[in-house]
This record gives C-alpha cells, sequence and structure tokens, in this order.
C-alpha cells in the first residue's frame, strides 16, 4: 500500500493491516555491494532450474546446491517453463563452491529425477538409521508427482553430497492427498530431524487446498510422525471467494514451499510461497487467474503451534509468486530473497529481491534488489546460505535479457545485507489487545477482556508494528487510519463485522414497491445486508452487471449537428429524457461516449452535455458500432434491486418487490454451487415492509450505502466496470484473521 494512503474507511484499508500486514514494495534499493556470478550454464539442448527444488547446504565457505538438469524446450506464453521436467532423461545435479560462492566447479549427478520414468529408479525401504548429526551428513528430499497420491523420498549422503544413498520410500502419505516435500530440514539430535513438507489437503475437478506441515523422525529416517500444520490454514473448499457475495468459489489456495529458520529454544519462524485463485467466470468479475504472495508463520512453542505472523512479506499480483530462502545473519537479523517474476511478455525486466528484519520477522525493511536484469517469468527459486564474514550467498535460476534465446542457467549473487535500520536491532515480543465495539471504552488499556478498547481506530494508533487485536463480535462503523504492520484476528469463535458503508433510516412508500429516503451525500453503492444491489438502468439486467450481453447494441454518430445514438432492435422508454447515457463504441472500445438525453426518438437518443468531445462522435475510432444504457432517471427503477439517487433522496425497490401479508419465502440459491443463507418460510404482517429470501427484518432496517471516501477517483464516468464496485464489509469469522471481502478496495490505492 502507498505510503501516500489517506484516512478510508476500513474496508479500504482492511488489507494493508491484515491481508498485506506490510506496505506493499516501493521502489526497490539496489545493493551496492554484489558480485553476480554464473554458477554453471547447460550442455547444448539443455536447461538448469529449481535450486529451491534441490537445496542447498554449507560448511563454513564450502557450498554445495543442488538443481535440475532437464531438456530445454521453447515453450512461450505466460507462467511456462522452457524446459522438459518430466523427460524421462531429467536428472538432480549438484555443484560446488569452496571460497564462499565466488567460484563454482566439481558438478555432480547427484541422482536421476523421480517420477519420470527414468531408467534403473526404483524406491527402497531404508533399515539401518541415518546418524543426522554427523557434520558430514546431509539430506534430500524429492516428490515423484504433483497430482494426488504423490510421495516424498528420503536421500543422503554421508561425504558433504559427492555420493548419494536412495530413494527410501519410508515417508508415508499419512492423511494428505500428496506429499510433495522440499529440502527445509533441522537436525535435532543424533537420530532426529524435523522436516517441513509441502502438502495437498483437498483436491478436486474444482478445488485445491495446500498447506505444510512438520514431519519428524526420531530414529533416523525409519519411521515418521506427522505433526502441526506451520503455513496458515486454507478455507474450506466451497467457501467464497475472499469472502465476497459473489459467485466466485475459492478454487486454489496454498501455503507451501517453505523455507525456516529458528530464532531460539522455543521460537521458529517460516515463510512460504502462498496464494489462492478464484473459480468461475472470474474474468468477468475483474480477478486475475491467479495472486501470490510470500506469507510469514511463526511459532512460539518450539514448533508445536503456529500463527501467521507479521502479514505478507512480498506480494506478487496475477502471478504464482516464487519460493522464498530465509537465513539468519550472525547479528540475528533475518534475511529473506525471491525471484520477483513477471509475465514473459516484456514488460520485466524479472528481479531477484530481498527484504531484511531486524524483529525477527515481525516487521521487514525495504524492498533490496539483488539484480533487475532478468528476463521473463522464468527465474527464481532461491536458496541461500551465510557465510562466516556475514555475506550472503543467493542461489536461483536465471537468464538475462541478453540471453533470452538461451537455456536458463544458475547464477548466485554474493551480497552483504545493508546496515541495520535506525529503529535498532533489540527483538521485542508482540503484544495482544483486545476490541469490543459492545462494552468497550477507548480510556481502557486495552490489554485485557475487561480492558477492551471500543474502536478499531484506538487499536491501530496504540499498537506497535507486529501486535494483534483481538476483535468481538459486533459492527464497527468507522474511518481507520493505519499506523504500523498490525494483525486485526476475530476473538475465538465471534464474528466481528467491519464496515465503511453508513445505515439508512426513515424509509416511506415512494409509489407501489419502490422506496425512498434521505441521503444528503451523492450516493454510490448501495447494499442489503452485504448483498450489493444494482444502480437503475435500461436495459434492465437480471443476473450478472457486468454481462454486456444485457447492454443496448447501437451506433453513435453525429447527424445535423446532434451526437446520437441509434439502437439497433431495443426501443428506449420516452421517458427517459433527461436520463445519461453510457457507452462504448468505435474501434478503440476503451473510451465511454456519454452525455445527457434531450430526447428520444423512436430507436434513437440524441444527446447533450457531452462529457467529452463532440469528435468522439465522428472520429471512427470512438463511434459507429457499439453498446451502452442509460442510467441517472427515476424512470430507469422498475425492477427489485435497483436503486436510484437524486436531490437528496435514494429511491429502492425492495428486494423481492411487494407481498402479501400471507406471503411465504421457499427460497433457494440461484447456483447450487453458491452456498447462500437460508431462512425458514416466514409469514409477513406488514404489505409494505420489503422483504428478501436471505435477510430478515433487521437486515432491511440496516440497509447501507457506500460513502464518497472509499471510492477510486475514476467513478466519475457512468460505466459499472470491475474497478468501480467494492463491497465494504469484512467479517471475521471463527479465530480466523479479518479478512476484506473485497480485494479491489486494496487495489485502488496500491
Amino acid at each position: 500500500m502507498s505510503t501516500a494512503l489517506r484516512t478510508l474507511s476500513l474496508s479500504a484499508i482492511a488489507a494493508s493491516m491484515v491481508i498485506t500486514g506490510v506496505e506493499a514494495l516501493a521502489e526497490p534499493k539496489t545493493v551496492v555491494d554484489a558480485t553476480h556470478v554464473v554458477v554453471r550454464k547447460p550442455d547444448p539442448g539443455r536447461a538448469f532450474g529449481w535450486p529451491a527444488n534441490g537445496g542447498i547446504w554449507s560448511w563454513g565457505n564450502e557450498i554445495l546446491v543442488m538443481y535440475l538438469d532437464c531438456p530445454y524446450k521453447d515453450n512461450p506464453g505466460f507462467s511456462n517453463h522452457d524446459s522438459e521436467q518430466s523427460h524421462s532423461s531429467s536428472k538432480w545435479v549438484t555443484s560446488r563452491s569452496l571460497d564462499g560462492g565466488e567460484t563454482w566447479g566439481d558438478h555432480r549427478v547427484a541422482f536421476p529425477a523421480l517420477g519420470v520414468n527414468a531408467p534403473g529408479v526404483k524406491p527402497t525401504t531404508l533399515a539401518t538409521p541415518i546418524a543426522f548429526d554427523d557434520p558430514d551428513t546431509i539430506v534430500n528430499f524429492h516428490w515423484d508427482g504433483l497430482a494426488a497420491g504423490a510421495r516424498t523420498y528420503l536421500y543422503y549422503s554421508t561425504d558433504r553430497g559427492r555420493t548419494w544413498h536412495g530413494p527410501y520410500d519410508n515417508i508415508p502419505l499419512f492423511d494428505a492427498k500428496a506429499v510433495t516435500g522440499r529440502t527445509d530440514y533441522e537436525v535435532t539430535g543424533k537420530h532426529s530431524l524435523t522436516a517441513w513438507f509441502s502438502c495437498t489437503d483437498e483436491e478436486t475437478e474444482d478445488c485445491y487446498r495446500g498447506s505444510t506441515y512438520a514431519f519428524t523422525t526420531s530414529d533416523g529416517g525409519i519411521t515418521w510422525q506427522k505433526g502441526p500444520r506451520t503455513s496458515r490454514e486454507p478455507s474450506p473448499c466451497g467457501s467464497k471467494y475472499r469472502g465476497m457475495d459473489l459467485p466466485l468459489a475459492t478454487k486454489m489456495e496454498y501455503g507451501h514451499m517453505p523455507s525456516t529458520v529458528r530464532l531460539d529454544a522455543n521460537t521458529l519462524v517460516a515463510t512460504f510461497r502462498s496464494g489462492d485463485a478464484p473459480g468461475g467466470n472470474f474474468r468477468a468479475y475483474g480477478f486475475p487467474f491467479r495472486d501470490g504472495w510470500i506469507d510469514v508463520t511463526r511459532s512460539t512453542d518450539n514448533g508445536k503451534t503456529w500463527r501467521p505472523f507479521g502479514g505478507h512479506l512480498m506480494d506478487m499480483p496475477t502471478l504464482n509468486s516464487s519460493p522464498p530462502a530465509l537465513s539468519r545473519l550472525p547479528s540475528g537479523r533475518l534475511v529473506c530473497s525471491w525471484g520477483y517474476r513477471l509475465p514473459d511478455d516484456g514488460s520485466g525486466p524479472t528481479a531477484i529481491q530481498a527484504r531484511t528484519s531486524d524483529d525477527n520477522g515481525a516487521t521487514w525493511g525495504d524492498t533490496i534488489a539483488l539484480r533487475h536484469d532478468g528476463f521473463d517469468y522464468d527465474i527464481g527459486y532461491n536458496r541461500q546460505v551465510v557465510r562466516p564474514d556475514g555475506k550472503v550467498v543467493t542461489v536461483y535460476y536465471y537468464r538475462t535479457k541478453a540471453d533470452s534465446q538461451s537455456p536458463t542457467y544458475i547464477a548466485a549473487t554474493v551480497w552483504t545485507p545493508p546496515a541495520a535500520p535506525t529503529r535498532g536491532t533489540a527483538a521485542r515480543s508482540p503484544a495482544f489487545y483486545y476490541v469490543d465495539a459492545v462494552n468497550g471504552d477507548d480510556n481502557n488499556t486495552g490489554a485485557s477482556l475487561d480492558q477492551a478498547w471500543r474502536t478499531l481506530q484506538k487499536a491501530a494508533d496504540t499498537m506497535a508494528s507486529g501486535d494483534t487485536a483481538y476483535v468481538r463480535a459486533g459492527t464497527y462503523r468507522e474511518t481507520v487510519t493505519p499506523r504500523n504492520s498490525q494483525t486485526f484476528a476475530a476473538y475465538r469463535s465471534e464474528k466481528p463485522l467491519i464496515t465503511g458503508a453508513d445505515p439508512v433510516s426513515g424509509w416511506t412508500v415512494h409509489s407501489g414497491s419502490i422506496y425512498k429516503a434521505t441521503v444528503n451525500a451523492e450516493v454510490y453503492d448501495v447494499f442489503v445486508g452485504t448483498n450489493y444491489m444494482h444502480k437503475a438502468r435500461w436495459p434492465n439486467f437480471d443476473g450478472d452487471y457486468l454481462d454486456v450481453s444485457s447492454w443496448a447494441k447501437g451506433n453513435a454518430s453525429k447527424v445535423a449537428g446532434n451526437c446520437q445514438v441509434a439502437f439497433d432492435t431495443l426501443t428506449p422508454p420516452s421517458d427517459l429524457v433527461g436520463g445519461w447515457y453510457s457507452g462504448i463504441h468505435g474501434t478503440l472500445n476503451f473510451c465511454p461516449q456519454e452525455g445527457r438525453i434531450k430526447a428520444i426518438n423512436g430507436q434513437t437518443i440524441k444527446l447533450t452535455d457531452i462529457r467529452e468531445n463532440d469528435w468522439w462522435f465522428t472520429d471512427p475510432k470512438h463511434s459507429g458500432a457499439g453498446l451502452g444504457y442509460i442510467i441517472n432517471h427515476l424512470n430507469c427503477l422498475d425492477q427489485p434491486r435497483e436503486w436510484h439517487w437524486e436531490n437528496d433522496t435514494l429511491y429502492f425497490w425492495a428486494p423481492g418487490g411487494e407481498r402479501s401479508p400471507t406471503a411465504r419465502w421457499d427460497w433457494q440459491p440461484p447456483n447450487p454451487k453458491t452456498p447462500g443463507r437460508q431462512n425458514a418460510p416466514t409469514n409477513r404482517s406488514n404489505a409494505q415492509t420489503p422483504s428478501y429470501p436471505w435477510l430478515d427484518q433487521e437486515d432491511w432496517e440496516n440497509l447501507q450505502i457506500l460513502p464518497d471516501e472509499i471510492r477510486p477517483s475514476n467513478h466519475d464516468n457512468g460505466l459499472e466496470d470491475p474497478g468501480t464496485v467494492c463491497n465494504p464489509f469484512a467479517e471475521g469469522n471463527a479465530g480466523s484473521l479479518i479478512q476484506i471481502s473485497c480485494p479491489f478496495c486494496a487495489r485502488l490505492y496500491s
């Protein structure tokens, strides 16, 4: 989130405190003390990649890195890799440095890749315990696929990676659909070890949920136990995408490919490659195929339980993010690096970036660009180690723009992290506070339930970076300015409702099923409960308001000095004179033709008060065939769920229309894949009381409007594009982080 963020309603800034947690990345600062070296380039017809899937180990200035050697294949397109990872000749190879990453050699084949039908690869069962505490012994984990049923296999070396034993099939699936472990582990004793593996929790055609879990062995790798989840818990399959009241389910949500470090005897911090993706017709609502970020969690009880910590370390909107590499410096500071990936469409350059933390991961410093000369999406998968002199050696796969026609290779950056921020290096234990909209008082300390604050702004003003506020049930109707990187979480099983909308009361009947109330401010959006209502328009629409098939087709032109639109088949009502036409015409189809209707003659409307220039109706790029609709006229309000505002009066047709005193409801969700709230059949005793199948009387009386201050600046055009719709409600589920229910709110001010 930009540091220029002004005071906004909570719905617009909740993501900066909860979802994002830390401010979005500013222009990265380039590291001065950094040396880039080529670890190894592939032979003709081959490609190298994915050190994060291999691993890295060090003994002082001796460093070993593992990566994949596979056939090269030019595979253009967004997020594609120019390689054939699943080819039967794919193999894991290693390179070694003896001078702290400055030069590399001793290139060896470790073992063939699993899951690619490589000849001679047959897992066996380990029978002799491994002495993990031997300083020359290292362990590697690999999986045999990513589909359901995939398993993780154990390899080990007793000579610093020069020769390898395995694969061993001792690690069960347990209750996971798949276990796809990489090499992220901690030796805890002679025969004991904890490894952190990516697992598939659930997978169907319409749903994927992935998490990271701790796996432990205490007998040298012969038997294993599955421990706690270390990543954030994903939402259940079938849940609405980011909690929004839209016909979109969360198709994919995951936190995997961890990088974990220990801070002390009881504290560990882990970072994850995380992301989500909507299902259904997500493009109609302006969502990308996928969003990615780097997540952070922490355990303060030696790995028994884990909680989200400090928010997102990095956000990569529209993309699949990249695995992080987390290390601890001799000073105790943390440093995390990753590959910042962009589409391979020339929009780069992509980069290798990093951030440091001097408070054990609660907050992170400025983004550091280790290098920013990458060619495309196909980079990163960092692993890194810290040298005895405090320099960091970050290894990744890469290619620059100058290498754009060549296969990816393995590179390394040897760099010195910048000096610690001026706020100091002393670690501070995060504090916990409480907010209660019903019984709280902002004069309290906030430190306990009986001393809870009343408002979220009090918490935002008081809490330091890394602190958490537990929010009790109630409605929080306020404008909040975030101060630091903070976490707001629902208290236990309670469900607080945070809204940036204002209630409307004083409703009276205007005519028929249309009600009216005084609202002395221009209205941009209307909600019943948390359900979005539509601005009245012609032609009507019953489903998705973004579905252009419901717009009226016509031709925009200038005839006899009049800007006009002649509709192809539809005839607008003659009583819409004075309304406003919004349409998109011509070949450019991104500049709206807009104007006030001064006359309607059959299928033709004539316009005045043209929003831009008359030449838009003569220039072939902006005129001719197109489509549009009419808004801003009370006579457009002719069906349920519609509203109109003019002259400080809000008009609204109650959802469900006017019903008789004995009307009964038997409602089903319009889409069985979209769960809805259903009430038992209800008798209504007042024909003038608007009713809605899944809303009760209190919901109706709490009809709310979205105030102007959290609208985007481009909302003044009449077009209802995806960037102008934002659900202003954030609801905290049982014990969960309070999530803003619409991502547009966060992005509008990025």
